[in-house]
């Protein structure tokens, strides 16, 4: 197993294979480098723009200068890349954390980024720093709702559906969008 991960100091379980990265394209380049795979899990959008230029140095105020226009472009779609890649894993699970219309972004976002699963969840109701969250899966099956819980154990659940959808037959001989 392998995480792709951001640079940060959580801890990882043994037997994990860590690869950091600094940029939204290098964790791009380093997702697809893993290609083939199994499953992929794309727990959280890197972010969703970058700067178009970065300078390679302090910006100084001048007196002539009174405003600083910055210009963003998107960053790589990395879970609509590996949903769409040449050795797309079995599964494709993503995430959406919005603070509207919840469950028809969410089917929105499945079908856009053509992967075969959305966690979803709703962000602007205290999800970011709190040990709980409630979500919703969307597949192609529909919409699952589940509890409030502890983020580990949506976690668990998670891992559990994975578990249960490749324990049918029908999952391993084809995928399951």
């Amino acid at each position: 197993m392998t995480l792709i991960t951001g640079t940060n100091a959580l801890p990882v379980a043994p037997g994990i294979r860590v690869i950091h990265t600094t940029t939204a394209s290098a964790m791009h380049e380093a997702v697809l480098d893993q290609l083939p795979a199994d499953i992929f899990v794309g727990a959280a959008a890197v972010a969703d723009w970058r700067m178009n230029h970065v300078a390679n140095q302090k910006i100084k105020k001048h007196g002539t200068i009174t405003k600083l226009t910055l210009e963003l472009v998107p960053t790589a779609d990395i879970l609509h890349a590996v949903a769409t890649h040449k050795h797309r894993p079995a599964l494709v699970v993503g995430f959406a954390a919005e603070t509207e219309n919840l469950g028809e972004h969410a089917q929105a976002k499945r079908t856009a980024k053509q992967c075969d699963w959305i966690v979803a969840n709703d962000v602007s109701q205290g999800t970011f720093g709190h040990e709980e969250n409630e979500v919703m899966l969307v597949t192609e099956e529909g919409v699952q709702a589940w509890p409030r819980m502890l983020k580990a154990q949506v976690a668990e659940m998670l891992v559990e559906r994975i578990a249960t959808h490749f324990a049918r037959p029908q999952a391993k001989k084809k995928h399951v969008s």
